[in-house]
């Protein structure tokens, strides 16, 4: 693109508009800070256009004097040449850039927050469940432990009713083993009628 017929680049239109929109003089390290928050504007980038703006004639350098600053030149659009300067394209707002940002942070928030809860309902859940097996656990093992109380105490009275039974047989000599053989016997005949 051409202004007062000196070829610029994209790079050097960015650094017009922003000196354009400055009131007064733009130190370098201001321009330079501006800018380089872009992609592919680099500080060796930016001198080098400003150098060549202002041998152009496009832009006024002044030279601050201050301790310690290697480069106090200031600059400010050279009044003649802001004529020329309609359709001046600029660097995208920023503020536009950190608007959307914020909104994806308020969104990624919103979306943790929901996460979040999301996270707190199934340990509550899983909690309900661990409570609902524990005590259901409990209740099954309490049936199992009655249940083995009650065949331990009926095997107990068998027991007993069978030493009873063996004494009975014993003092009345009777061969219990052969007692037992013909109870089988007659229990694979079945019942005998009358």
């Amino acid at each position: 693109m051409k202004y007062s017929n000196v070829e610029i680049d994209w790079i050097s239109q960015w650094i017009l508009s922003h000196i354009c929109d400055s009131d007064g003089f733009e130190s370098t390290s201001s321009i330079v800070a501006a800018l380089t928050v872009y992609d592919g504007v680099t500080e060796n980038k930016v001198r080098r256009r400003l150098r060549q703006l202002r041998g152009e004639g496009l832009v006024v350098c002044e030279t601050e004097h201050r301790e310690n600053v290697a480069d106090a030149n200031l600059y400010q659009m050279n009044p003649n040449a802001l004529d020329d300067l309609d359709g001046l394209s600029s660097p995208p707002d920023s503020s536009d850039g950190v608007g959307e940002l914020e909104s994806k942070v308020q969104e990624l928030q919103v979306e943790n927050n929901r996460l979040e809860s999301d996270v707190r309902e199934l340990q509550s859940q899983l909690q309900l469940l661990q409570d609902h097996f524990n005590s259901r656990g409990s209740e099954r093992i309490g049936r199992i432990e009655e249940n083995q109380d009650y065949l331990m105490e009926h095997a107990e009275v068998s027991e007993l009713h069978l030493l009873a039974a063996v004494e009975i047989f014993n003092e009345h000599s009777i061969d219990f083993d052969a007692y037992l053989d013909e109870v089988r016997e007659q229990s694979d005949v079945g019942p005998k009628e009358a």
